[in-house]
């Protein structure tokens, strides 16, 4: 779908996109991580361009470790989507981003179906809409959330 938009007009798609709403909490969230030296990994089934658009918007970039997501190719007539992080089964493979950083224990947040193998993979796993159905269907045990805020408190919880 993305390959049919012209490329003149991707600057107009991450313009709009920047000033969307993100979920509750996700600034006490960072910054609740970011007390604790703990990285926050952004890694997204969308478009790298659109999550720093949001990011930048919010004045969260600089509370972000780092961002895998897909990318943009503008200089032909249309737009191509390609992804460093391409396997057999996603454009953005979620456990290759994983696996580069060394962690003790690793925690998904996510909401969707590209976020199961991801959630499949990591130690703990918040999940929502969509993800918490694939999850049940794996048996895979996770913590339903609504906002960072609810990320957050239960962290806080399990760490103080």
């Amino acid at each position: 779908m993305l390959e049919s938009i012209p490329s003149h007009c991707y600057q107009q798609i991450i313009d709009r996109t920047a000033s969307q709403r993100i979920r509750l909490g996700l600034k006490e969230f960072l910054e609740f991580l970011n007390s604790l030296n703990i990285p926050f990994v952004v890694i997204s089934g969308g478009l790298t361009d659109m999550v720093k658009a949001v990011l930048q918007h919010q004045l969260l970039m600089t509370q972000v470790t780092a961002i895998y997501a897909a990318e943009i190719d503008s200089s032909s007539e249309y737009l191509r989507v390609y992804s460093d992080l391409e396997n057999d089964i996603e454009l953005v493979a979620k456990v290759q981003a994983m696996a580069k950083y060394s962690a003790t224990e690793t925690i998904a947040i996510g909401d969707s179906v590209t976020d199961i193998n991801m959630a499949l993979q990591a130690d703990l796993v918040f999940a929502r809409d969509r993800l918490i159905e694939y999850l049940e269907a794996e048996k895979k045990p996770y913590i339903r959330w609504h906002n960072f805020l609810d990320v957050r408190d239960y962290l806080a919880a399990c760490w103080n």
